[in-house]
């Protein structure tokens, strides 16, 4: 069907005209232009507003659909409590490297929005208390079965192998081209069991 003239959108050839180009017949009109503006603007919304921040962090919420599973297994009292803590360790170092900006993600987060008291701070802080939950589980479960060994006191120690992880994504993304992946694991790992691992605990 053809439109009357006057429902016919502006046509870009005499834009392109300016710069030497000739549209010829091809249907290229204003509706463009306006598509490339609203996919700048949607971009600037999400990735250069406070709003956009929201939204990465809540409204997906991906990284914490993610740890579930990771969390479900540090708190498996069913499972050796050391493969337990390698299994978080492992976990929490593949996302690392297959998924560096969604892992980093609350890392980020919770600095820049500390003590804003808003909807932001709230996830976040659950997303670590879940996750430092868990590690004082395994933690406690360790101990009493003899496997792990330390005098600290279990909120503190599982705080202290929750910075232990987030320091080793941090390094691993500022160096991770000058750094082995498997010996950079190996060595996390060899240092969450130093930490904890009782002399009665076998050498994995």
């Amino acid at each position: 069907r053809l439109f009357a003239e006057g429902a016919a959108l502006p046509r870009l050839g005499w834009l392109l005209q300016i710069f030497g180009m000739k549209l010829g017949t091809a249907p290229l009109n204003i509706t463009f232009l306006m598509a490339l503006v609203a996919a700048f603007l949607v971009w600037v919304l999400i990735w250069r507003t406070r709003f956009g921040y929201e939204i990465r962090t809540i409204g997906t919420n991906a990284t914490a659909a993610i740890y579930a599973g990771i969390i479900d297994t540090l708190n498996n009292a069913r499972m050796d409590t050391r493969d337990r803590l390698v299994h978080w360790v492992n976990e929490v170092s593949r996302l690392g490297a297959d998924e560096p900006e969604l892992i980093l993600l609350p890392i980020l987060v919770s600095i820049e929005f500390l003590g804003k008291k808003d909807e932001i701070e709230l996830q976040v802080t659950q997303h670590y208390a879940a996750v430092h939950k868990g590690l004082t589980t395994a933690l406690r479960h360790g101990r009493a079965a003899g496997v792990f060994n330390g005098d600290a006191p279990l909120r503190e120690a599982a705080a202290a192998l929750a910075a232990l992880a987030d320091g080793a994504l941090l390094e691993w993304l500022r160096r991770k081209r000058q750094l082995n992946g498997a010996a950079f694991v190996r060595t996390l790992r060899r240092f969450v069991f130093a930490a904890v691992a009782g002399p009665s605990g076998r050498r994995r």
